[in-house]
């Protein structure tokens, strides 16, 4: 078996504000994509029986991030790849007080981060015998 998460629609994944502004600040590189191009649950069904596999099961739930303070929800965003590549064209201090400000909504009085709304689709595939 393998199994497959992707993002869900995009009005339904508060994170993307985060590459929305990421994306703002970066020109666009050469073969990147659009980390929704597979939000669509029955593309993906249709590509992956398209290589011979059979979608046992294919789900959508939602994973809220909790962060307990900027600094910690920083770290975890830098730590992506998308963000270490901004880094190479963007000042941290910049990139970091944009991602900050596109959460702003998000951050509460005792200062934690929480988004909450983040659906991902996943499928789990087999090979047709």
């Amino acid at each position: 078996s393998i199994v497959v998460g992707l993002f869900g629609a995009p009005e339904r994944v508060d994170y993307r504000k985060i590459f929305e502004a990421i994306g703002n600040l970066v020109p666009p590189s050469s073969g990147s994509r659009d980390p929704f191009d597979l939000s669509d649950r029955s593309k993906v069904i249709e590509l992956l029986e398209s290589t011979g596999l059979d979608v046992t099961a294919s789900e959508s739930v939602n994973v809220v991030y909790e962060y307990p303070d900027t600094d910690v929800f920083w770290r975890g965003v830098v730590s992506g790849g998308p963000v270490q590549a901004a880094l190479e064209v963007v000042d941290e201090d910049h990139l970091r007080s944009t991602v900050l400000d596109s959460v702003a909504k998000h951050i509460r009085s005792d200062g934690s981060v929480v988004l909450e709304t983040n659906e991902f689709n996943y499928f789990v595939a087999n090979r047709t015998e």
